[in-house]
């Protein structure tokens, strides 16, 4: 697994941007599953969003993954334990079952890409911030998120260096995003 490209929900993610991924080496978070719905991973940390999204799930032609332990009894998900700790677990033999604990979904799923040893992320749609009005790229979330924003961005301190003691580097290819612990790359670049 030498790339991995999550993609987010942020406005700046687009259909466009999304059609010059290779599916094969994508994550979807949550509702970028509808944006790319041949993403090898699809990632959802929270019970709610699994449950309001149950059919997604069962239909998903590709791995589903949770942190949520009654959704991965529920539905056909893979479970992993979300723990806090400063650094990113090792996965024996490939196989992640615990990860580094991040208050969203777009966490879990970059640890979940380093414990599954990743050598290269590239994050997509991860703006953390309003554009233009506009929080994600669709419109099934109605309420304005950016205390939350302040909060996740604060919590990605020390990411960038505990991943790269683990042999991964982690890239910010969403423009402006509001995301400043990993290196910020161009779209084209990161995607060639």
């Amino acid at each position: 697994m030498t790339r991995i490209i999550i993609l987010g929900g942020g406005p700046s993610l687009t259909r466009e941007i999304v059609a010059r991924c290779n599916p094969a080496e994508v994550i979807a978070v949550n509702e970028a599953a509808r944006i790319c719905p041949a993403a090898s991973v699809l990632f959802a940390r929270d019970e709610s969003w699994c449950r309001a999204n149950e059919e997604l799930i069962r239909t998903w032609p590709g791995r589903a993954i949770t942190s949520s332990r009654p959704a991965s009894r529920d539905l056909p998900m893979e479970f992993v334990m979300m723990e806090r700790r400063p650094d990113f677990p090792v996965a024996p033999n490939g196989v992640v079952s615990v990860i580094r604990y991040g208050p969203s979904s777009g966490h879990a799923a970059v640890s979940w890409a380093v414990a599954a040893g990743a050598q290269r992320i590239v994050l997509l749609g991860f703006d953390s911030r309003a554009v233009a009005g506009r929080t994600h790229w669709h419109d099934r979330y109605r309420e304005e998120r950016l205390e939350a924003y302040i909060r996740f961005n604060h919590a990605w301190r020390g990411w960038a260096a505990a991943a790269r003691a683990r042999g991964t580097e982690i890239l910010n290819a969403t423009p402006n995003s509001a995301v400043l612990e990993f290196p910020l790359i161009g779209i084209n670049e990161a995607l060639q």
